[in-house]
C-alpha cells in the first residue's frame, strides 16, 4: 500500500467517523435516547485521558467531573446545532468543567489564562499515565500539553483545537511548535544523562 492510498484511507475513516458522530447527533435530537449511550461509550475514554493527561488529574476526580460532563451533555444535546462538531463540542463542555474544578481547588491561586504558561500543580497521587507521549508531555506548562493532547492523542486537526480551546489557529501552531521545541530539549537532556 503507498502512502497516498494509506492516507485515503485514513482520510475515509476520519470522514466516516464523523458523519457516524453526526448521524448519533441526530437520532438523539429525534428522540432516540439509544444514541446518547453509543456517544457516551465511544467517548468517555477520551475525554477521561483527556482531562487526566492536560489537567494532571486523578482518575477518580476525572470520573467525577465527567459525570458532571455527561448530565451537561444530556441536558443540551437536543441543542446542538452543528451534529458535525459534536467532538469539539464535547471536549469543550469537558476542558470547562475542568477548569472550574481546577480554579475551585486552588481558590484562584493560580492563572488558567491560555495565553500563559502558567503550569497547573500537580495534585497529590496523580500518576504519570501510560508510557509514549503522555508520559513525555507532563513536564510541559498546561497550555501546551494541552494542545499536543488533542493533537497527537485525540487526533484533532488544527482548526478542531483551535474551535475546542476558542483561540486562534495561529495560537495553535505557535503552541505546538513550542511543545515540540521543549520536548526536544527535554529528550536530548535525558540522552546526555
Amino acid at each position: 500500500m503507498t502512502d497516498k492510498s494509506r492516507q485515503l484511507t485514513t482520510h475515509h475513516r476520519k470522514a466516516l467517523r464523523r458523519l457516524w458522530f453526526q448521524t448519533l447527533v441526530i437520532r438523539f435530537q429525534a428522540g432516540d435516547d439509544r444514541a446518547l449511550g453509543e456517544i457516551v461509550a465511544e467517548m468517555h475514554p477520551p475525554l477521561q485521558q483527556f482531562l487526566i493527561h492536560s489537567f494532571r488529574l486523578p482518575k477518580d476526580q476525572t470520573e467525577d467531573l465527567l459525570q458532571d460532563v455527561w448530565l451537561e451533555v444530556c441536558r443540551t444535546l437536543g441543542r446542538l446545532r452543528e451534529p458535525a462538531a459534536l467532538r469539539t463540542w464535547l471536549y469543550r463542555i469537558a476542558r470547562s468543567h475542568a477548569l472550574s474544578f481546577v480554579r475551585t481547588q486552588t481558590r484562584g491561586l493560580i492563572s488558567l489564562d491560555m495565553d500563559t504558561a502558567s503550569q497547573i500543580p500537580a495534585l497529590p497521587d496523580v500518576r504519570s499515565g501510560p508510557a509514549g507521549l503522555l508520559e513525555l508531555i507532563a513536564p510541559l506548562t498546561f497550555p501546551l500539553r494541552q494542545v499536543l493532547v488533542l493533537r497527537f492523542y485525540a487526533g484533532f486537526s488544527y482548526d478542531e483545537i483551535a474551535r475546542t480551546l476558542d483561540c486562534p489557529v495561529g495560537t495553535v501552531r505557535s503552541r505546538i511548535h513550542h511543545a515540540k521545541n521543549q520536548l526536544r530539549t527535554l529528550l536530548s537532556k535525558e540522552n546526555q544523562s
